[in-house]
């Protein structure tokens, strides 16, 4: 019975060093992007300048593939420094630029979600 203890113990210690691990990774990850200058909200800045110039002109929000092959992105700044696609929603006066994270999964608590209000 000690045995079955013990086994469980060691799971559930193994499961709690695996996410700390991942944590761990993230941080150091995400650090080290910012060390090399870019960031999703540095990104998000440029980002935001070929949105509004897009909906100036189209009056709806595009994606990032949009901005880029009609020259108002440079192509290097579609992906986010973990090397996913932007997305781009527009929600009323809103432009949200989301990037994925390290993880490359949407909707987990390492996505970067930029706000910013339309001054167009």
């Amino acid at each position: 019975m000690a045995t079955v203890s013990l086994k469980r113990i060691l799971l559930a210690l193994a499961l709690v060093l695996g996410l700390l691990a991942g944590v761990i990774w993230t941080v150091v990850s995400y650090r080290l992007k910012q060390a090399s200058g870019r960031t999703p909200e540095r990104d998000a800045y440029v980002l935001r300048g070929a949105i509004e110039q897009w909906l100036s002109q189209k009056h709806e929000c595009p994606t990032v593939s949009q901005l880029r092959d009609e020259k108002y992105l440079d192509p290097e700044l579609t992906n986010d420094p973990w090397g996913s696609p932007y997305l781009i929603e527009c929600v009323g006066e809103m432009i949200e630029i989301h990037s994925l994270g390290p993880d490359r999964q949407r909707s987990t608590p390492d996505d970067v979600i930029v706000r910013r209000r339309n001054r167009g």
